[in-house]
């Protein structure tokens, strides 16, 4: 009876800590949230880094002027006009209390994991992808991430033609 008690209760501990690092903040993780984070904290003053509220408005601030993945990072924490939800509190309680971009992070993580889901999109080096090869959505994304005017493109030749004559204004580099 006694080892079917200590072997129960191995288990149960067993089980806790596999939980218990399941959640935890991942290294390389949280991209998005740590960038987000850290461009909150620095745009508060010090005495606004103790005042959840003045958090919370810098928060707003900076998710009315986000766009791309720090957008969708908005929209989960509730600092967007369109958000279902409303962590901004889980956001500023934690800067309030001084602690670091990773625990507010992994906090936030805790509440909703597609939080740190989120991660940055690798520039596009011209120079090394062949646009030929590509598909009409990766070459349209191309044309988008660089902000090119292709009112008219209809077909992949036409984005093609006009990603490489970018290309050609480009400076070569040395």
């Amino acid at each position: 009876m006694v080892k079917l008690v200590a072997a129960l209760v191995g288990t149960v501990a067993l089980l806790a800590f596999a939980a218990a690092t399941a959640s935890a903040y991942r290294p390389g993780g949280c991209e998005v949230c740590l960038k987000a984070v850290e461009t909150i904290q620095a745009s508060c003053s010090a005495k606004e880094l103790t005042d959840m509220n003045a958090i919370e408005a810098k928060t707003r601030e900076f998710c009315a002027s986000a766009t791309g993945k720090d957008n969708r990072w908005c929209y989960f924490v509730g600092g967007t006009e369109d958000a279902a939800t409303g962590l901004l509190r889980e956001v500023s309680r934690p800067i309030s209390l001084g602690l670091p971009k990773e625990k507010v992070c992994e906090r936030l993580e805790k509440r909703d994991p597609q939080i740190c889901d989120l991660k940055y999109d690798k520039p596009i080096d011209l120079n090394a992808i062949d646009v030929n090869t590509l598909r009409v959505r990766e070459l349209k994304k191309v044309v988008n991430d660089l902000n090119l005017d292709c009112k008219g493109c209809a077909e992949k030749a036409d984005f093609v033609k006009r990603i490489n004559d970018y290309k050609k204004t480009l400076k070569p580099e040395l």
